[in-house]
């Protein structure tokens, strides 16, 4: 018995040393106080002969599609930006924790805040958020119970800009005070994260649509509450450089955005130089050292969301106000819109769940301006059909003016004005069933009514 575990023993040292016999030692691995940047993101880096490696597996963080061919021991990573869309759509669903606002249905899930999110006005009226700064603890006080198991950095994840965070923060609930203490568990954080050394780091803790109270109600609307974070560092102890242990070459290879690398092991980690990744700009004065990366892809609702026209998507909106695709004289894509005097309808093909009737779901734009405050969301419930109300028109608020001329319907129409709008359905969107929107729908619809007098 004894001979045979030893032959095991022997067996599978033979084995490790097959494995790793083709790997060298490449350079000594140091961490220093150099940072590193992809697109504004910082990245857990390391040094080693003189130039910044990074793990090729937190490239799925930044935007890469990162994937791994057994067979072929090869990565290969391309840039599609879901990160950054992932974050962008959950940012415009989730609806800010404003909270010295009244009459808002989010103060029966959160109370209040410490330090509190609230709003205030541009000199033009407009609403704007005004951001708290903390030093590195936040408190959450939640108007119901909640169930613990949503208590978690999955349902209540933490992001810096679009990478989350949460790793850096301690969650610590009293369920019998209903009471989340968030707490920073590393103030180097704070100089990691800190891109722009005038600004304080920004954070938003985003409540998930999912959570559930102690009797079953769901959080249908994903909440956010944003703070900055105070810079309190003792500099003294901020490490310059240490040694860390040796790198080896390895017999991986990579495939980055079409341009080969070579990959490095080290403590089980699979690193590449980061000059593979883009192009690298050194900032001797921040000692950091940035990639950016040109995405081609921009992140407008307009070009990320299907349009709806020559009746597409009936499966989930039945009746719209008609957009339909047709060719111009010189072959270009031209689209169509109807007019509907003062209001839009839409008639869903699924029981649409009312919590989500709202501009969390439901956004109206004028160009890149957002107008869903100017108009009033009227939902049949028994009939599915939300109708859009224009109720302000006035001068001060819907600026330019002018008349349509999307169709014939418009022109020659006495003492009547006009504009067109951008309806937005995002995705995530729910039924009654419980069925998610997979995609985010966008319809163009002009309204018009009377000419106001000066």
């Amino acid at each position: 018995m004894v001979k045979r575990v030893m032959l095991v023993i022997c067996l599978i040292i033979i084995s490790t040393s097959i494995c790793f016999a083709d790997e060298e030692k490449f350079g000594e691995c140091f961490y220093s106080d150099i940072r590193a940047y992809i697109n504004n993101q910082y990245i857990e880096s390391w040094n080693i002969n003189n130039k910044i490696y990074i793990d090729i597996e937190d490239l799925d963080l930044y935007g890469f599609e990162v994937r791994w061919n057994k067979e072929l021991k090869e990565y290969s990573a391309v840039f599609n930006n879901h990160v950054e869309y992932s974050n962008f759509m959950l940012r415009k669903k989730a609806q800010p924790l404003l909270m010295n606002l009244e009459d808002n249905w989010y103060i029966k899930w959160i109370k209040s805040t410490d330090p509190v999110f609230c709003a205030t006005a541009s000199p033009h009226g407009d609403r704007v958020e005004d951001i708290p700064t903390n030093e590195g603890t936040i408190i959450i006080e939640f108007g119901k119970p909640i169930d613990v198991k949503y208590i978690n950095k999955k349902y209540i994840p933490i992001f810096y800009g679009n990478i989350d965070v949460s790793s850096k923060f301690d969650y610590k609930f009293d369920d019998g005070k209903n009471l989340l203490e968030i707490t920073l568990n590393n103030r180097d954080f704070i100089q990691d994260y800190n891109y722009d050394s005038h600004y304080e780091p920004r954070i938003d803790v985003m409540f998930l649509d999912g959570i559930r109270s102690d009797d079953g109600e769901i959080l249908t609307t994903p909440l956010r509450f944003s703070t900055d974070i105070k810079e309190k560092l003792d500099n003294e102890n901020i490490i310059k450089e240490k040694y860390v242990g040796d790198c080896f070459k390895t017999d991986i290879k990579a495939v980055i955005n079409n341009c080969d690398a070579d990959v490095y092991r080290f403590d089980n980690k699979n690193l590449i130089c980061m000059e593979r990744v883009g192009s690298q700009i050194w900032d001797g004065k921040n000692r950091t050292m940035k990639v950016e990366i040109n995405n081609e892809k921009d992140l407008y609702l307009y070009g990320l969301s299907k349009p709806i026209y020559n009746g597409r998507y009936k499966d989930w909106i039945l009746e719209a106000p008609e957009m339909v695709r047709s060719e111009s004289e010189e072959s270009n894509d031209l689209v169509y819109i109807s007019n509907k005097e003062g209001s839009v309808k839409i008639k869903f093909a699924k029981n649409v769940l009312p919590e989500c009737i709202n501009s969390n779901y439901i956004k109206l734009y004028h160009g890149s301006s957002e107008q869903s405050e100017k108009f009033k969301y009227i939902y049949n419930e028994q009939e599915n059909t939300l109708t859009l109300e224009l109720n302000d028109t006035s001068r001060d608020f819907i600026t330019p003016l002018g008349y349509l001329f999307d169709n014939n319907k418009v022109e020659g129409m006495d003492n009547m004005e006009g504009r067109n709008y951008d309806i937005y359905i995002l995705e995530g969107l729910r039924t009654k069933e419980g069925e998610k929107l997979p995609v985010s729908l966008r319809l163009t619809s002009g309204i018009i009514w009377e000419m106001q007098e000066q």
